[in-house]
């Protein structure tokens, strides 16, 4: 893969509408590059990961992130959204790695969303 600092810099932030992003190795769990600032701990690494296994059970309980409790909107096996008041976490897995991104009050969350999958679909093209 090309630089994912790079891409993550040109596809994501550059929107506005992203907050922080990574783009994680799902196997191994380790974040391959992240946005200035953010850091994912195991225990969100490990609630990533699970709501994609469970993605009836995430809708039903909620996701787990930074100690609070987000409403998960759309669960499926490789999409995950979930927010909490006006902020929000994007998820969405390729072949090989979970792309996450937040937003905040005064972002759009659709423009998140589309910028999310736009790089997803750009790593499964890519067969990543």
């Amino acid at each position: 893969m090309e630089n994912p600092l790079m891409i993550l810099q040109e596809i994501l932030m550059k929107t506005q509408h992203v907050q922080q992003a990574a783009i994680v190795d799902a196997r191994s769990n380790m974040v391959k590059a992240c946005s200035l600032g953010f850091t994912l701990d195991y225990e969100a690494l490990a609630n990533f990961q699970f709501a994609f296994k469970n993605s009836m059970l995430i809708r039903e309980r909620g996701l787990e992130y930074n100690k609070m409790l987000y409403t998960v909107v759309r669960a499926e096996p490789d999409v995950v959204y979930a927010k909490l008041d006006k902020r929000g976490i994007v998820l969405v897995k390729t072949n090989t790695f979970i792309v996450v991104a937040t937003y905040i009050e005064g972002m759009y969350p659709s423009v998140c969303v589309e910028a999310v999958e736009r790089l997803a679909d750009y790593l499964k093209f890519k067969n990543k």
